[in-house]
């Protein structure tokens, strides 16, 4: 069970940015119709800080240097890593979502409550889904061996987090299993180095709750929608990492929601997805990216500081850096060398 708490927590987190590197092959892109390219360009146009990866947020004689992440390994980190190092010499505290020492205490939180991600009583997932939604499923987990997954220990998890380890694609978990780290953990690992003090924006608590406190059964309602439309098209992973590095995520995000409104729309989900995409947006992006600007611009916060966070939550008009601007801090792009 350990095991699948770890590529649960990684999952959540790699939600948050463009997150499956070591994913390779064709690019979901590349593969749109040109008009459709055009939409999500105009689209992306649109949305304020959606170019870049790198910021500086200055005011009042206060400075944040915030880097958008990715969350599990690729090689081109190594560059983008070399190239945070001269901000982090010369910080006073790195911020991440969770450090290492929180994820375990996340983790070991959720070991002592099991009811917080088991259905302790009662019918299993087998009889509360439907006979299709569940047949969707069980192929679903034999696609999926590396997660040791049997479908009568599947039944008894409760679908929030089932969903998070159904969300890994294949090609995510070997590097995982390895112990490679991403961005964010190698920069952590970085600032330890420097003897850089680090902390989380997150509490564990608030952000367990966020997910499981939703009532089973409208867990169960979003399942037998949601696990039809399951895909783990490879083209869409490797858009949103090659758009990372280009220095442009909100491309790959945009790219990845198409073609799920793509599927859903075979299947006249179309409405049912566009509303759990913005419940996704909000629960994950908009009320995190607030309350981490409660705790960024409190007055006892250090003069100079790395905030290292999932790219998602830097562009948009709820996005992190809007938020700052918004509270009158000057915001500037980094220039990177990017691989």
């Amino acid at each position: 069970m350990q095991r699948l708490f770890s590529l649960a927590l990684a999952t959540l987190f790699a939600l948050n940015g463009a997150a499956y590197a070591l994913c390779t092959g064709a690019n979901a892109l590349d593969s749109l119709p040109a008009s459709t390219r055009v939409a999500i360009q105009d689209r992306v146009d649109g949305i304020p800080y959606s170019e870049g990866l790198l910021w500086l947020a200055e005011k009042d004689q206060r400075s944040l240097v915030l880097i958008g992440t990715i969350h599990v390994p690729d090689p081109r980190l190594d560059t983008l890593l070399a190239q945070l190092q001269p901000h982090l010499a010369s910080a006073d505290k790195l911020f991440l979502e969770l450090t290492s020492e929180e994820e375990q205490l996340f983790q070991s939180m959720m070991q002592r409550d099991p009811a917080k991600f088991l259905i302790m009583s009662g019918p299993g997932l087998d009889e509360r889904l439907s006979p299709e939604a569940w047949s969707k499923l069980t192929d679903t987990l034999a696609d999926l061996p590396h997660l040791g997954l049997p479908p009568e220990a599947a039944s008894r998890l409760q679908p929030w987090f089932l969903g998070l380890l159904l969300a890994m694609p294949p090609c995510m978990f070997d590097s995982l299993a390895q112990g490679k780290l991403g961005l964010d953990r190698r920069i952590e690992k970085a600032a330890a180095q420097l003897d850089l003090p680090a902390g989380g924006l997150d509490d564990p608590q608030s952000l367990m709750d966020m997910f499981s406190d939703h009532p089973l059964d409208e867990q169960i309602e979003d399942m037998e929608a949601g696990i039809m439309l399951m895909d783990h098209d490879p083209s869409s992973i490797v858009a949103l990492v090659e758009s990372y590095f280009d220095g442009n995520f909100q491309i790959g995000w945009e790219v990845s929601l198409q073609q799920g409104r793509d599927v859903a729309a075979k299947t006249g989900r179309t409405a049912w997805l566009d509303a759990e995409i913005a419940e996704m947006e909000y629960q994950m992006l908009t009320v995190r990216n607030q309350l981490w600007l409660e705790e960024l611009t409190q007055e006892n916060q250090p003069a100079r500081a790395v905030i290292a966070v999932g790219a998602a939550h830097m562009p948009g008009e709820s996005g992190l850096l809007n938020l700052l601007a918004q509270d009158g801090w000057n915001i500037s792009s980094i220039a990177l060398d990017l691989p």
